[in-house]
Formats: C-alpha cells, structure tokens, sequence
C-alpha cells in the first residue's frame, strides 16, 4: 500500500493561515479566494483524519495535531524552496542585517551554521542589543530581520512562542534575603525582563533595590550564583549553569511573573530572498512546537 504524498499547496496554506491568524488574511496572503483557503484545511485535515486548527471568533489557533503539522510543514515548504535554488540556479547573495538581544545567541548557532552552508553568498552582519534598541532599528531601516522579546506581541512581528519567566537565585545559597529585595538586572527603559520584575513587585508591595545591572545574562549570573542577588530569567538561560536555580515565588515571597513574547519582525517593506530563507528557517526552529526547557503557547 502506498502512501499518497502531503500536498505542498495545502502546508503552505496551513502556514499562512496559522501566521496570519485568519482565513481572510491568509487569502489575502496567497491571494486564494477564501473558499479555496478553506477549502485546503478541509483536504488536509481530511488526509490525517484530525483536526488541525480552530476557529475561534477572534482568530484561528492550531490544534496540538495542527502546532505538529505547522513544523513539519515549515521545513517541508523549507526544503522545497531549498531543492528549486539549488536544481535551477538562482543562488542567493546580497547582504543580511539581523539583530538579536545576547540573551538569544546560542538559541541561533545552528540557524546560522545552517544558513550559512545554504547561502553561502550572502554576506551576515550580526547586531546585539536590547529588544527596545532593535525596535528603533528595524524602524530606521538600520536591520533587515530581528529576534525580540518583548512584554506582550503587540504590532511587532509574527510571535513565536511565549516562554515564561522566573525568579533565579543561587544553588545552595539563602535565597532571597529580607527587604530591600537585591536585585541584578537589566537596564532601566529597554530590558522586558526588568520591566516585568519591577511591575510585579511594586504591585505586591516589595522593596527592592538595583544592585548589579547589565545588558546580558552572564555578568548578572555572577553575582547571583554567589546568593549576592536575584534576577529572572526564561528557563533556555539557565542551560549548563548548575550555580542557578530557580526559586519558588511563594516559598521565598516573591510575585509571580508573567511570559514574554519571543518575535520575529522584519524592516518595512519587501523582504529580500536571504531575509525571508533566515525566517523561515528560524519558524521552523524557535516556532512552538519545539522544546527549549520551558512551556510555549501557540502562535496567536
């Protein structure tokens, strides 16, 4: 018995739905009338017999099958493109600018090794700041495409996944110590990880003082490990980092922290074709289905 093969049409259609958050956004994407978009879903979520996303009256979220199928269709979709250059020859060049927080770097290692071996014409420049910092830039016209994270979603960008934030304190210390609550983070008016500690804090009545504050988290993690501070972190920053641990908000008496939303947005206008393979590839590694410690949503 043989297996009939995915429709490519139809994954890229899952795609555009699920990113776009609608049936007539998709449409309007992949310029399809909206009964050929739906028209698609029905086919595919006939061919696995599940259903692959819901829609809801805000927006269409994919189901646990549907965040299954979205990965697997993004790299699909990706090795298509992929197989099209390579047989036909259009190779890509140019220059790509691509900002990130440093907090991200090692999230990128094996993007950039990939893109790199696929598009080895294309010249990267890499640029590392603060989310804030990125949003300006990407406004000027000063960075290509930018990996954020940012308090809430918002105008920025397609969202990845959310990731959670906690308290870290150090392994075999005291914990936190009593008030002022000694803090080390990052700076005032640009980090969302300082933004959401302080706001919860004020908002449960606790003291606190700033007493280490750096743009990433190694410096932070110095004095934190020695039980000098406490900072707070997305679980993917704790990875081969035993001095760490995360601390128990109600044990220790701190607030609970909300999630950050992990983006992907790109400058005003058309993207380039080295812009546009980097964030595909990125979807396909960093999108919701996949495991960096933490729990994630799907994408909204």
């Amino acid at each position: 018995m043989t297996t009939r093969p995915v429709d490519l049409k139809a994954l890229q259609t899952l795609v555009a739905v699920v990113e776009e958050g609608s049936m007539t956004a998709a449409a309007r994407r992949l310029a399809y009338s909206q009964s050929a978009i739906s028209m698609q879903l029905q086919r595919l979520e006939a061919r696995f017999g599940l259903p692959l996303v819901v829609r809801a009256r805000a927006c269409v979220r994919p189901t646990y099958a549907g965040e299954i199928a979205l990965a697997h269709a993004r790299d699909m979709l990706a090795s298509s493109r992929m197989l099209q250059e390579r047989l036909t020859g259009a190779a890509i060049g140019g220059s790509l600018r691509f900002g990130l927080p440093a907090d991200l770097a090692p999230w990128m290692g094996t993007i950039w090794a990939r893109f790199a071996q696929r598009h080895p014409q294309v010249e990267m420049q890499v640029c590392s700041e603060l989310s804030t910092a990125l949003c300006d830039r990407l406004d000027e016209g000063r960075v290509d495409l930018a990996l954020l994270t940012l308090p809430n979603h918002g105008a920025w960008g397609r969202l990845l996944r959310r990731e959670p934030l906690l308290w870290v304190g150090g392994r075999g210390t005291h914990g936190p110590g009593q008030a002022p609550l000694a803090l080390a983070l990052g700076p005032d008016g640009g980090c969302a990880f300082r933004a959401a500690a302080l706001e919860a804090l004020a908002a449960s009545g606790r003291d606190w003082r700033i007493a280490y504050e750096a743009q990433a988290f190694a410096p932070i993690a110095a004095p934190v490990g020695l039980g000098l501070a406490v900072t707070v972190a997305m679980p993917s920053m704790l990875a081969d980092r035993p001095e760490l641990m995360v601390l128990d908000h109600a044990v220790h008496g701190l607030p609970p922290l909300p999630d950050v939303a992990l983006c992907l947005a790109t400058a005003a206008g058309p993207a380039s074709p080295a812009v546009a393979q980097l964030a595909a590839l990125i979807m396909a590694d960093i999108g919701p289905s996949t495991d960096r410690g933490g729990r994630t949503q799907p994408l909204d």
